[in-house]
């Protein structure tokens, strides 16, 4: 008698490109003079990330990964994306909100020192690898 093969999962079909950020690492610091998030987004790039804040100050970080494999008869899409959201402290500057996208991984900058009640914005993400000599 063979043992039972166990079920497959559906990400064990997904290739690696799409999967690689479901459990992204995140790492929120609180410093003297802003809030950092750093989100760590190996083989993502800078065009499938997206950073906006939301009405009521809430960061808004997501991306999405879409790769194509073409099998023998036909093509196979595989779509992977994540969304982190946080709500800012009171005590931030949303509208004054950056970020870059850095070694693999979007860093935002929101400083402190604000008030709440600002409406939403997209917040352009700048490439530092296209930046650097």
């Amino acid at each position: 008698m063979s043992a039972a093969k166990p079920p497959e999962t559906s990400l064990q079909n997904f290739p690696a490109q799409t999967t690689t950020f479901i459990d992204a690492k995140v790492e929120v610091k609180d410093t003297q003079n802003e809030f950092l998030y750093k989100v760590e987004l190996p083989g993502l790039k800078i065009d499938e990330v997206s950073v906006e804040v939301e009405e009521g100050n809430v960061l808004k970080i997501s991306g999405k990964r879409c790769v194509k494999k073409e099998e023998a008869l036909h093509v196979v899409s595989y779509v992977g994306e994540f969304m982190k959201r946080y709500r800012l402290p009171a005590n931030s500057k949303p509208d004054e909100t950056t970020s870059r996208f850095e070694n693999g991984a979007v860093i935002v900058s929101v400083p402190k020192g604000g008030t709440i009640g600002k409406p939403a914005r997209r917040i352009t993400i700048v490439n530092t690898a296209a930046t650097q000599v």
